[in-house]
C-alpha cells in the first residue's frame, strides 16, 4: 500500500513538474466494455439488485463493474444462468462463440 501511494506522489510530481498529461497508473480510465455493468445500466439496477440476482454481494458485483476484481468462469456461469447474460461476453477468452472453435 505504501508503494503504491508513494508511486501515485512521484507520478503526479513528475507530471506537474514537466506539465505534461500522465494516465494514473493504478487507474483503469479505459472504458471497456463490461457485460455486467452494461447489463445493469441498462435496467436500471442498483449493484446490490444485481448481486441479490445472481447471489453476489454488492461488493463484488461493483468490482467486477469496475474491473477491480476479474470475473471468474464460475462467475461468469452464474451471471449467465441467472441473468441472461452471454458467455462469450462475460468471458470471450474462456467461451469463444461457436464460429471460433470451429476449425
Amino acid at each position: 500500500m505504501v508503494v503504491h501511494i508513494f508511486l501515485y506522489i512521484f507520478q503526479c510530481f513528475i507530471s506537474e513538474s514537466l506539465n505534461i498529461d500522465m494516465p494514473i497508473l493504478f487507474r483503469n480510465n479505459a472504458r471497456m466494455k463490461n457485460a455486467v455493468e452494461d447489463f445493469r445500466l441498462a435496467r436500471g439496477l442498483t449493484y446490490a439488485a444485481v448481486g441479490r440476482t445472481a447471489g453476489f454481494t454488492r461488493a463484488t458485483v461493483l468490482k467486477h463493474c469496475r474491473g477491480e476484481l476479474a470475473i471468474s468462469g464460475e462467475a461468469a456461469l452464474r451471471y449467465h444462468l441467472r441473468l441472461g447474460i452471454p458467455l462469450k461476453d462475460l468471458r470471450p477468452d474462456l467461451f469463444a462463440a461457436d464460429s471460433d472453435k470451429a476449425a
